[in-house]
């Protein structure tokens, strides 16, 4: 009689010191005791950006459009699609993810499109909800360039590029438009029928419009 009351008193310990320890580690658990997943809420902190001079605001495009994608640690896709067609919360499992969105996607030298986005890193905990504000800032660079008369009556017949080491495009005289280009280095390139020169580099960084 004395052995089983002594069993009995320890399983009731014990199960009096799981139970401490559940509560202690602030943990949402099931009623299998298991981990229940959390969610993420994705949100975007203004459309219109600041700006560098005294101009307005850069008024975003509309962020419905918006390319969104969360991965979680080991880099696997838990949302890939539009800003917009995306739930207004996103379950996911506890642990830490990556939260990227774009507004276009941008590689090679384009005209008029500039490209704004933001990365930020989430911890969702079991059975949380997890807000993320994204601040969008432009992502690429551009160039625009400007003739002197005296230049364009010295090579009427030439053709001028805008390179980068991801493409070049065609700049022509009568061009009023920005060139877009990822950051890096960016050089003006004259054509002739002898060959081709290096008028002009220069390294530029995210946000950079140069004329």
């Amino acid at each position: 009689m004395k052995r089983t009351l002594k069993i009995l008193t320890a399983g009731t310990v014990l199960a009096g010191a799981l139970a401490l320890s559940v509560n202690s580690c602030d943990i949402s658990l099931d009623t299998k005791g298991e981990s229940l997943p959390g969610s993420i809420r994705v949100h975007f902190n203004s459309a219109c950006l600041p700006s560098s001079s005294k101009a307005e605001p850069v008024c975003l495009p509309d962020t419905n459009d918006f390319i969104l994608s969360i991965k979680d640690s080991g880099g696997r896709l838990i949302y890939g699609g539009s800003y917009g067609a995306a739930p207004s919360e996103i379950l996911a499992d506890p642990g830490t993810y990556t939260i990227c969105v774009e507004s276009c996607e941008f590689g090679e030298p384009q005209f008029d499109c500039p490209q704004y986005g933001d990365t930020e890193i989430v911890v969702v905990k079991s059975g949380q909800v997890s807000s993320v504000t994204l601040f969008c800032t432009q992502q690429n660079c551009g160039v625009r360039l400007r003739f002197a008369p005296e230049f364009v009556s010295a090579y009427p017949s030439s053709s001028l590029f805008v390179k980068s080491s991801t493409g070049r495009l065609l700049y022509g005289y009568s061009e009023k438009r920005f060139a877009y280009f990822l950051p890096g280095s960016i050089s003006l390139v004259l054509s002739e029928s002898q060959g081709e020169r290096t008028l002009y580099t220069r390294t530029l960084s995210p946000q950079d419009m140069l004329s």
